[in-house]
Order: structure tokens, then sequence, then C-alpha cells
């Protein structure tokens, strides 16, 4: 019984914990527009177009110069 004490608050941590990165994540915009990017990614029209890995490279590698 007495490990109740110590699984209550840490379950309520969890789920504050929980709401704050679900929160967090509103705020950023990750849930901003899923069909297009569900579209965006079934679409040939950008053959050539570079990956979103290499554009972060890219600049990555502008900004420490």
């Amino acid at each position: 019984m007495e490990i109740l004490y110590l699984l209550v608050p840490l379950s309520a941590v969890l789920v504050l914990l929980i709401i704050a990165v679900f929160g967090w994540a509103l705020t950023r915009g990750q849930f901003d527009d899923l069909e297009d990017e569900g579209r965006r990614i079934l679409d040939d029209d950008q053959a050539g177009a570079k990956t979103p890995r290499e554009q972060l490279k890219e600049g990555r590698s502008s900004s420490a110069s």
C-alpha cells in the first residue's frame, strides 16, 4: 500500500510531462498541415530537389562560415 505514495505522484508528473510535450509540439507547428506533407512525399514533381536533410546540412555549413 505504501507504494501508492510513490506511484500516484509519479503518474501525475508523467501526465503533466506528456501534456507539456504535446503543448510544445502544438506551439512549434508540428500539427499545422498534415495533409500537405502526406501529398508532398508522393509527388514526383520535385525529383531533382534536395531532401530536407541535405538542405539542413547546407544551412549549417553556410552559417558556420
